[in-house]
Formats: structure tokens, sequence, C-alpha cells
């Protein structure tokens, strides 16, 4: 979520978006329901197939609450893909029972057919088949249902009954078949790291000798060297992972994305990123639509006077008159819904509003191309082999005046110009649908100044103890302006009005609004900016021998991030990239103040973040400002203790007060002379610690998430 104001305005957004988001996840919980399927679909106590290789259940190597004995995959790559599984899991603690009682198996009944061959209890030396006794039901949980995203899976359920700690759990089913929108080209991947300690741990790939299929070990954190076995038997070859056991695997927090934590198998049919080309452009081909409402569409944008503006309103019709909702049953997870088809149904993905859009572009002779990428990883795919796998979102690059532009046409509020649109996909590695294209490109639009934030805030004090004057001007450009006019057009004008009137509550009790807030949308600069006056009962407040002032660079938190634990392992995610944060706050003090400080500029630089703060103390008036950019996604881990060194650097220098002593002060104006003002007063009670609580800046907390890397999913959808 972009920050909308100040704290008390994100905290009331998120709560907004909180219940927002409980309730549709509550919808979609509730949405649950038991489906019937073809008899074939699911099969239950069926033999293990002749071409898997059984192995016998270790003992567990250590009494963990939960102990993978055996995690054993197979694959069999022949005409009909399949995948064999067999796990057999310890349970050793009563609160691990709850999630290993129940067993989820997830496909798709359009081309997927699931054999479930056994599930058994080991109890001691005791063995109970539970294969035909669970109870299995047949569910369709449209979990992104509240995202517009519709897929179709269905969930085999099934509940075991009588398990027991000390237990081990055995099960095994067979996956076959494939999407046929893939064309019969075999590819996919399966975690290697389990997350929890495993005595054996193998996978093996049979194919036919014939088939020309690559595999790798992708992963980034040093490991062991995974070497396999290769044989080759009736002109099947066979290569089989093993080790045992498998070394213990923990996700460290605030990883990038762009790091594989977890090691995986890859294979591929695909023998370069022109293959995976070849096959998505045979997806995007389209007939231009007949005479209907896509002439009269593209006529009326024909009229416009330039190709810029006709991009501009290309993009703007595709993004504010086609919904975003994705059906991907099927085929549809990869292949667009013509363009006739999706103007007629008012709907459409990811790929469905690309291919719209292009055909648009197209027919007012404006050159573009269907772009995938991955939505949440930037980076690294060069590390993997090449096959559609990871891309999960298609965009628009077009060529408009001799420039090329990374247009997404599933996003909303962008309007103006092209070169100030904002870029969510900055850095992230793509591939362009164009056959000439042989390796990954890169998007760098190069324009920084598009994602900005800059607030700017002015204080006026009469008289220490009195009532004082704070004016808050706050400027967002790029995406996150675009992200604020839509927010405003969703939200009533009082409540627009209460969340800004509250804003300053917690850095100021009781302030309160001197007038309606001024929101002004420039469209044609991509800029957006709220200028909000404020009467604060207390600006200057009493702290021992001190009065004090607070001031606090919301805009810039939590953009550079200090690490949860001192050394790492794995590369820092920035949060804030790309970003680059402005704060100013000045304040004019009663005249009885009459300071004489020279300007002071410190930089802080290095090659994750430059940060340049300068302070001024001239007569009454005091200023500080900060200038903040991030230059890189993550920050790899060998540089990290320079780059916390210099992110606590800046952290003091941005102190979020400014103290003005009480015995350095005159009676009248100007009498005693020049007074000295403390930047950061040490004050003999709490009250500057409880300050600086409430005004915490950049780099103020350390995140805790400590959620185990994810494991890469097996085929990704075109549907975002």
């Amino acid at each position: 979520m972009f920050r909308f104001w100040s704290l008390g305005v994100g905290l009331l957004l998120a709560c907004i978006l909180g219940c927002q988001a409980s309730s549709a996840q509550q919808s979609s919980d509730n949405g649950v329901r038991e489906v019937p399927i073809g008899k074939d679909a699911f099969t239950v106590a069926e033999p293990t197939p002749g071409w898997v290789d059984q192995l016998p259940i270790p003992e567990a190597t250590t009494s963990q609450p939960v102990v993978v004995r055996l995690a054993d995959t197979q694959y069999f790559l022949g005409q009909v893909p399949a995948l064999y599984v067999r796990r057999a899991t310890q349970i050793n603690d009563a609160a691990s029972l709850f999630t290993a009682g129940r067993l989820s198996i997830s496909f798709a009944p359009e081309y997927e057919r699931v054999q479930l061959h056994a599930i058994r209890i080991h109890r001691g030396k005791e063995q109970f088949d539970r294969t035909s006794s669970s109870d299995i039901r047949f569910l369709q949980r449209e979990q992104n249902l509240e995202r517009g995203v519709y897929s179709g899976r269905i969930t085999a359920s099934i509940l075991i009954n009588d398990l027991r700690v000390g237990d081990t759990v055995e099960v095994a089913y067979t996956i076959s078949g494939q999407n046929p929108v893939f064309g019969g080209k075999t590819f996919g991947l399966s975690p290697w790291d389990q997350g929890f300690p495993t005595s054996h741990r193998r996978l093996v790939l049979n194919y036919p000798v014939e088939r020309p299929i690559t595999w790798r070990i992708v992963g980034d954190r040093p490991a062991p060297v995974l070497t396999p076995t290769d044989t080759i038997k009736d002109g099947v070859r066979r290569i089989t992972f093993d080790e045992q056991p498998l070394p213990n695997f923990s996700a460290e927090a605030t990883t990038s994305p762009d790091f594989f934590g977890a090691r995986f198998l890859q294979f591929s049919e695909f023998a370069n990123w022109s293959g995976v080309v070849d096959w998505a452009d045979s997806l995007f081909e389209f007939v231009p639509p007949p005479e209907n409402e896509f002439r009269d569409v593209v006529n009326r944008i024909k009229a416009l006077p330039s190709d810029e503006a006709r991009a501009v309103a290309a993009l703007e019709f595709v993004q504010s008159q086609i919904r975003y909702f994705s059906v991907s049953l099927g085929e549809s997870s990869h292949r667009p819904t013509p363009p006739d088809e999706v103007l007629r149904r008012r709907y459409g993905d990811c790929k469905d509003k690309s291919l719209l859009l292009i055909a648009l572009l197209r027919e007012l002779g404006i050159e573009s191309k269907p772009v995938l990428l991955q939505l949440e990883r930037h980076a690294g795919l060069e590390r993997t082999l090449p096959s559609p796998q990871f891309f999960d979102h298609a965009i628009v690059r077009a060529t408009v005046g001799g420039k090329l532009y990374f247009l997404d046409p599933t996003r909303l509020g962008q309007h103006g110009q092209l070169n100030r649109m904002g870029q969510l996909h900055e850095g992230s590695q793509v591939l362009i649908v164009d056959r000439g294209t042989k390796s990954l490109s890169l998007i760098s639009t190069e324009a920084t100044d598009i994602v900005g934030d800059e607030i700017t805030e002015r204080a006026k004090l009469a008289r220490f103890g009195s009532e004082g004057k704070l004016e808050v001007r706050h400027v967002w450009r790029g995406i996150g302006a675009e992200h604020l006019r839509i927010l405003i057009e969703r939200t009533a004008r009082e409540q627009i009005v209460k969340v800004i009137g509250d804003a300053m509550e917690r850095r100021y009790p009781g302030a309160q609004l001197a007038g309606d807030p001024v929101i002004h949308d420039e469209l044609a600069n991509n800029e957006f900016s709220i200028t909000a006056n404020y009467k604060i009962p207390k600006l200057a407040t009493e702290a021992g021998d001190y009065w004090v002032v607070a001031f606090s660079p919301e805009n810039l938190q939590n953009m550079v991030v200090l690490s949860p634990s001192a050394n790492r392992a794995t590369p820092l995610r920035i949060p804030g990239f790309p970003f680059h944060g402005k704060y100013s706050f000045e304040t004019i003090f009663p005249e009885q103040v009459n300071a004489n400080l020279d300007p002071r500029a410190k930089t802080v630089s290095n090659k994750y973040f430059s940060a340049a703060i300068t302070e001024y103390f001239h007569g009454n008036v005091f200023r500080k400002t900060v200038d903040l950019k991030t230059l890189r996604a993550a920050v790899e881990a060998a540089d990290y203790s320079r780059y916390a060194d210099d992110l606590r650097s800046v952290n003091k220098r941005i102190s979020g007060v400014i103290g003005i002593k009480k015995a350095f002060l005159s009676s009248s104006a100007g009498s005693a002379g020049s007074v000295r003002p403390d930047l950061t007063p040490r004050l003999p009670d709490r009250k500057l610690q409880i300050i600086k609580q409430t005004t915490a800046t950049i780099g103020n907390g350390k995140q805790t998430s400590t959620a185990p890397a994810r494991s890469p999913p097996a085929v990704r959808s075109l549907a975002r």
C-alpha cells in the first residue's frame, strides 16, 4: 500500500483496505464449494506405475516436531507427462497434527488426471491403510476471485482418520497430463530444499532419449554440488538426484525476491529464449476485428493530432473501458482472448487487454509487441533455463516517436504524457515477443523524477506556549500520483477531509484543519498534490529546560531499511526501489529567538542509496531538508555492514526534533543576543524519547517477517 498523507492517514487507509481485504477473504472462504468431477479425473487405490522405482522409508534423523523421512519425486516425460510424488512425514507434536492430518492435491480436471495410490499410517511396527477410508472431497477454492482471477482448478481435500503424535503419514499419488496450450513441449521444476529436516530426498527424471531435455539445479545459496547418476535402458534416460540426509534450510527475512534461496531442479525442452518467443508469438496472433466497435474506436482515436496522443488514448481506453477479470480455464491460462470478444464482453486479464491494445496501436500505425514478465521477481531469470515457467504477466512495448515505452493496460489512473507515466516494472527482466528476440531484455526508463514523493512543511509560532500554524504540501509523481488519483476517485469527499484533518493528531495532539485542504491533480505531468493548513495547540512542547518542536519525514519511512539480523547471508531487499523522496521542514520561531548557525550539509552515499541532509538556522528561522534516492533493488550480503553504518549515520542526522533551551531566551525580542539552538537536546525526562518514537524516520524499524521463501510454482498463468 502506498502511503497517502502522513502517519495518521496511512493508518486509516490501512484499516479501510484491511477491512476490504478481510471482507473479500471472508467472501472467498465462504465461496468454497464441493463440486462433482468426472469419474476418471481422480481415482483411488490405483497401482503404482511400472516406471516408478520404489524406496524404503528411512528412520527419522531428528526428533523435531515435523520430520520428512522420505521426499521422493519422479517424472516420466513422455507423450503424456506424469509426476509421481511419495512423502513420508513423521509428526512429533500435537500442534502439527492439525495440518498433517489434512492433505490437499490441486489439479486441473480439464487436462490432468490424479491417481491416488496409497495413504498409510506407520505407528511403531504397525501399518494402517487409510487409502479408501479417508474422507475425500473435491472443492473449488477460487482464492483469487476477489482479485479478478478465476482458474477453475480443483482441490482434492483429504482428511485422514486416527492420526496420533509419533505417527508417520505416507502418501503416494501420480498426476498426469499437461495444458495443451504448450503444444506438447515439456518443462517444469521441483523444489529440492524442503523446509523441514529431511532424512532422504530423491528426484528422478525419466524421458525418451530422443527428447532434447536439459536440466539445471538453480539456487543462489552456497550448497554442496548435486551430482546425479545418468543411465539409459530400453530407450529411456534416467537421471537420479539423491541426498541423505538433506541439510537444514532456513529462510532469511527480507531477502530480495530476485535471490533463489531455496534450491530447485528445473528441466525444459526449450533450447533457447527464441524458442519461448516462437511459442508465445503463436498465442498472440490475431486477425483485426471486422467493421464493428473496434473500427469505431480506431477511427475516433485516429482523429487525434499526434502518435503520442493516439497511443495515450488507446492505452486509456483499454485501461478504463475494459475491466480486469481473468477466466484462466485450460488454454486460457496463456492464450489471449481475441480483441473483438474482449470488446464485446468488456472484461479481460493482462494478456487479453495487452492483445487488444496491440491491435489498436497497430491499426493506428504504431509498432507494438507483447512483453512477458514476472510480477514479483525483477531479475535472476538469466540463471534459469529458457521456458515459459516464470512469466505471469503480460504488457506491451510500443514505439512512439522513435522511443520505446512499456505500457501496462491493467493499470488505472495513467493520463498525460507517455514519459511521465509511472513505471511499475522498472528494472524488470522481460521477454519481448518478437521474432528477432534471442535473449531477455531489461526495462530501464531512466526517469527517476517520475517516482517522486515530496513533503514540504512550514510551521510558524508567535509565542512559546501558544498555538502555532503548520502548512503541509505533499506532492506525488508517477506511480504515487496514479495510486492517489484512483484512491481519491473512490473515496467520499468528507472522508478525505476527515483523514487529512486527523493526519497530524499523533505528532501534534489536538491539531485541527484550518480551512479546507486543496487537492490538485495535474494530469499532463502526472503530479498529484494535497495542501493543508493546521492549527497546532502545542507546536512547541515543554520538555525540562527546553522548548521542543517535533518533525517527521514520513514519506521517507521504510524506503531504506535495516536487517533483522546483524549479519546477512542473502541480499537485503530495499523496499523503496526505485524511489526519490524529498522532505523539508521550516519553522519560524518567536522573535525572541535569534540564532546564528551556519548552513550545514552532509551527504551519505553508496551504491545502494544517497541521502543529502542540510540544516540552516538564522535569526528565528530553522530549516532542515532531506533528499533520499534509492539506487538498487537489494544490498549484497558482503556490503551489508557498510550499508548499515551509512544508514545509521543518516538516522543520527535526522533527529526528528529541534530544541531551544529556555535559559538562552530573552524576555523581550533581541535583548539577550544570539540563541544557541540544540538540534538534538538531551532532556532529563522521557519526552524526547517519546517524540523520537512517534516521529521515527527512514530505517526506523526492522522488518520481522519470518515467512519461509516460497517455492517456485509449477507453471505460472498469464492472468494478472
